[in-house]
């Protein structure tokens, strides 16, 4: 678990395909893909860069209205 000023971000050796409403992962050496889906492809764009967690949750508010 990461602490609210841990900055974080999506790991680049993670295969990933954005779909119409989901993304679908695919990281190093595991046997399954992963979906992710409703504020999941929200989620992964923003972990492009480098956040932090109250970042994440702040942004994921403001955009559904939360």
């Amino acid at each position: 678990m990461t602490g609210a000023g841990e900055r974080i971000r999506r790991r680049p050796d993670v295969l990933w395909r954005r779909s119409l409403d989901a993304v679908v992962l695919l990281p190093p050496h595991a046997a399954d893909t992963y979906t992710m889906a409703g504020t999941g492809p929200v989620l992964w764009e923003l972990l492009a860069e480098w956040r932090t967690r109250d970042d994440l949750v702040s942004v994921l508010a403001e955009l559904f209205d939360a």
